[in-house]
């Protein structure tokens, strides 16, 4: 519900749609292809990154992200936000500010040496 909020699930029609709703097989490996790669790819990161994490996130969990930030070779700000999902970067979503805060204050240690 969090994630279409705009769907009432007790609409027929609604329903009906979900229950039509094809997803290609394809997709899985393709994700899975994606996420062999970032691993690769993360030990030639050298540069500070920031890595902000729901820690109620079911779609990619907290463990695996902490496996791949270990990987990146600069510094890793971490930040785990307790109670949030993988809904995170969306405005709508009250952890929005909390998430917008980190980036803005990580940026602006770059920008303006802070």
């Amino acid at each position: 519900q969090d994630f279409f909020p705009e769907l009432d699930l007790n609409d027929p029609a609604h329903r009906d749609s979900l229950r039509s709703l094809v997803l290609p097989t394809a997709m899985f490996n393709t994700l899975r292809q994606v996420g062999k790669v970032a691993r690769r790819s993360a030990v030639h990161v050298t540069c500070p990154a920031l890595v902000i994490q729901g820690m109620g996130d079911a779609t990619v969990h907290p463990d695996d992200t902490r496996s791949l930030a270990g990987l990146l070779q600069g510094r890793v700000t971490w930040l785990g936000i307790e109670g949030a999902d993988h809904e995170l970067p969306f405005s709508r979503s009250p952890f929005f500010p909390q998430v917008r805060d980190a980036v803005v204050g990580f940026s602006d240690e770059f920008c303006y040496n802070r």
